[in-house]
């Protein structure tokens, strides 16, 4: 599980993507707009855990209207690269997204051809 995961998280009307880094329990992320920290537990191919994020640039209206800050609680599964989630905002049960995580590459390992092609297309 441990690694770097590029992120999709939508609701019912929007999407939006980011870039997580899980590592002994510790979660480490963002966006160009929110950055991300938080913690994880995994038991069999269930995760729990819970992210704080941080608004630190740009318009805060995002998947979760105005929001500078918050708390939102997930849990799902995960199989070899694919992640699943059930995410909810900690301050509100009722806001709820889903996402999609695909690992990109495991900690400390050389990024390969692709890595470099998707960031090549970023800048």
């Amino acid at each position: 599980m441990t690694g770097e995961w590029r992120s999709n998280v939508s609701n019912i009307a929007n999407h939006a993507a980011g870039t997580f880094v899980f590592d002994a329990g510790r979660i480490h992320g963002g966006n160009t707009t929110y950055y991300y920290t938080g913690r994880y537990r995994v038991e069999d191919t269930q995760v729990v855990g819970n992210l704080e994020f941080f608004h630190f640039s740009g318009d805060p209206i995002g998947l979760l209207g105005y929001a500078e800050q918050g708390c939102l609680e997930f849990q799902g599964t995960f199989a070899g690269t694919g992640m699943e989630l059930s995410l909810s905002l900690k301050e509100s049960a009722l806001v709820k997204l889903s996402g999609v995580l695909i690992k990109r590459m495991n900690l400390g390992e050389e990024p390969d051809a692709a890595f470099w092609a998707i960031s090549d297309d970023l800048t």
